[in-house]
């Protein structure tokens, strides 16, 4: 179990990596909210996803977790608004089980970077925080791509999500 804790770290830099690279060079950002804030209306739409990562209690995330499947985003209706709500469903494997889940949450822009949280619950019980980031811009102003990190104590996961 020992060789897990490389892994994750290594999970952690390349999707790091790859939020650096997408982002590398881009000089123009989305128009910002009161606050000075990235708004919540560039986060919008059905999005496909992908996650990985070790689960486990305190110091010991060795459980290695695959999840697929789909997220609703949805701003919240008031303009230049920095919240949201998820929903979605998703497929969780942990090497021992397959559980399906239906997904429900908040999320919040936060920085001048396009960058965020969020807390997102499982209907299996489960609830998980994450930062966010914001990429990859389309036609219609909102992100093409947006990567999840947990940020819960004893957990390593990462999400990728993509417009659909």
């Amino acid at each position: 179990m020992k060789g897990y804790r490389p892994l994750a770290i290594a999970s952690l830099a390349i999707c790091l990596a790859v939020v650096l690279l997408l982002n590398s060079g881009r000089t123009a950002h989305p128009v910002q909210a009161s606050g000075g804030a990235c708004p919540a209306s560039l986060f919008v739409g059905l999005y496909g996803l992908t996650g990985d990562g070790f689960n486990g209690a305190g110091i010991r995330a060795s459980q290695p977790v695959a999840t697929g499947g789909e997220m609703i985003v949805s701003p919240d209706q008031a303009p230049a608004q920095l919240t949201g709500t998820i929903s979605g469903h998703a497929t969780i494997n942990d090497g021992r089980s397959i559980t399906r889940v239906t997904l429900s949450g908040t999320y919040r822009m936060t920085g001048t970077d396009c960058t965020g949280s969020a807390v997102v619950s499982a209907s299996n019980g489960t609830i998980r925080h994450y930062d966010l980031a914001l990429t990859q811009w389309v036609n219609q102003g909102h992100a093409n791509w947006v990567f999840f990190v947990e940020t819960d104590p004893g957990s390593v996961e990462t999400l990728t999500l993509v417009d659909a």
